[in-house]
């Protein structure tokens, strides 16, 4: 791929994502009467994960040390969580947020798609955005 088929691609993707957050800026904000008539709704037990481990008690600890880390105890119960296992998928999360840039890299490079002549700074770029 070119220098300038780069560019185009990447300010391709620069303007997509500006649209996509004017779009989503641009959604009427619902009434005060229907956000708490759709909070009331009967809720539907959501499928939970195993939390009867030793590490994810174990996790949920070291969160707990970092209050900010972890939503209110009304906020768990609204969207049917334990704190054990948003813990879980704080920290999976956090795991997938950091291999999967590297695999991605790695997947484009053995293809043959990306090469390290501009691919390092271009995700340095959008890394430090």
């Amino acid at each position: 791929m070119s220098g300038v088929a780069a560019v185009a691609v990447l300010t391709a993707l620069a303007v997509a994502g500006v649209l996509l957050a004017a779009s989503g800026w641009a959604q009427p904000v619902p009434s005060l009467a229907r956000t708490l008539a759709h909070l009331q709704r009967p809720g539907t037990p959501a499928r939970d994960l195993p939390t009867e481990h030793r590490v994810t008690a174990a996790v949920a600890r070291r969160l707990a040390a970092f209050p900010r880390c972890l939503p209110t105890d009304a906020q768990l119960r609204l969207v049917g969580r334990s704190v054990e296992s948003h813990s879980l998928r704080l920290v999976a999360a956090a795991l997938a947020g950091f291999v999967a840039p590297a695999v991605l890299l790695a997947a484009l490079q053995r293809a043959g798609l990306l090469g390290l002549g501009w691919g390092i700074p271009v995700i340095g770029a959008i890394a430090g955005a």
